[in-house]
């Protein structure tokens, strides 16, 4: 029997694989039925609303969305059309957000059979779009028409790999193996990230490959670590260096991206992202009149400013705009796990979008969700403790 979580997993596995489809070849085809699914979804999402009214953190998100549907009307008149106002508003925050909540609402309910599924297919489409972007001889950082989407691909993917992380962790009941396959998928999102030219999902990827490896090593003893590491980086460092591979792999490409363009790229990016906090932020805030403009960019045609809370006051004005940051703020402070590497997940979500990018990161907006579902006031905790 179909349920609406597989439904909704259904449209994270669809998504994906529809944008690393268009990567290949390059038709918006590919995603028709990922949009249908994120139709079906949204309907779906009624049910839930109640859940999301009764929860005392979700009511204030409520009010949260409610002043970011008043400003994007008020001052969405200065695009070129509705689009451009409503769906980066609908799509990238209140679908994200609520897709989230939803699927942390309903993970505590998935039998054994169908984690099992779950994963496997997760699985396979991981594999499968990695061979797919290795094998493209275009990545989007160099096509103009698709430059935005890369990104996008790395988001979408890195949705499935989160809920699936989540999914594994809820079920580990002390085995190993889902700590293997926790850490074979962050493994497989760093690759396709890689291959594809994201830059800022590394600065999760890559922590949370480490955490695993720590999770997978920890039966064994830390003097059996040391030995292992002072054996093996000799040997390493001799065949690196007799091999020649250290030259080498500046130059080698992999689908098109060569690991020399990823490091300028990754020291690009930084440094760009930087520049545009330190011209714009505050020249933003001038324009806008401290009354907030979500187009205050577009207003004086340059770059938005990469960071969402500072981008959260660019575009609500001061008193929203601090309003918003201190219950983002809160909501990731109050998020308690009874495993660590989900916490830091959530900090790692955080951080990035803290100096990387707009207020309307849909990873962001799902953590949140997630979150969200999970909440309990310190007053219940203490109950519970008691």
């Amino acid at each position: 029997m179909v349920k609406h979580i597989d439904i909704f997993f259904a449209y994270l596995l669809c998504s994906f694989m529809g944008f690393v489809l268009v990567w290949k070849f390059d038709d918006d085809l590919f995603v028709l039925l990922s949009r249908i699914l994120l139709i079906v979804s949204g309907i779906l999402f009624a049910k839930y609303l109640t859940r999301l009214i009764n929860n005392p953190l979700g009511q204030l998100y409520i009010l949260c969305f409610a002043v970011f549907l008043v400003y994007h009307t008020v001052f969405g008149s200065s695009q070129p059309n509705l689009a451009m106002v409503y769906k980066p508003l609908f799509i990238n925050v209140f679908f994200n957000f609520l897709l989230g909540f939803t699927l942390a609402s309903q993970i505590n309910r998935i039998s054994q059979r169908r984690q099992n599924f779950y994963i496997s297919s997760a699985f396979v489409v991981l594999m499968l779009a990695l061979v797919v972007v290795s094998t493209t001889g275009e990545p989007y950082y160099v096509v103009q028409h698709r430059i935005d989407l890369y990104q996008t691909l790395s988001d979408y993917m890195l949705r499935l790999v989160i809920f699936c992380t989540l999914l594994l962790v809820l079920k580990q009941n002390g085995n190993n193996n889902q700590n293997i396959y926790i850490l074979v998928f962050w493994i497989l999102a760093l690759f396709i990230s890689l291959i594809s030219g994201a830059k800022k999902q590394l600065a999760i990827e890559v922590p949370m490959i480490l955490i695993g490896l720590h999770y997978v090593t920890a039966a064994i003893s830390i003097r059996l670590k040391l030995l292992a590491f002072i054996g093996c980086v000799p040997v390493i460092a001799y065949i690196l260096k007799s091999s020649n591979l250290i030259d080498g792999l500046t130059l080698a490409k992999i689908g098109g991206m060569s690991f020399e363009k990823i490091g300028s790229l990754i020291e690009r990016s930084i440094v760009d992202r930087l520049e545009i906090i330190r011209d714009n932020f505050l020249h933003y805030l001038d324009i806008a009149h401290y009354m907030g403009n979500p187009w205050v960019h577009d207003l004086v045609g340059e770059n938005y400013v990469h960071s969402s809370f500072l981008s959260l006051f660019t575009s609500f004005g001061m008193f929203f705009g601090l309003l918003i940051t201190i219950l983002i703020t809160y909501t990731i402070l109050s998020f308690r796990h009874n495993e660590s590497r989900v916490v830091i997940l959530g900090y790692l979500i955080l951080g990035m979008s803290v100096i990387a990018t707009f207020f309307d990161w849909m990873l962001l907006w799902f953590l949140l969700g997630v979150i969200v579902a999970n909440y309990k006031p310190r007053s219940t905790l203490t109950a519970e403790g008691a």
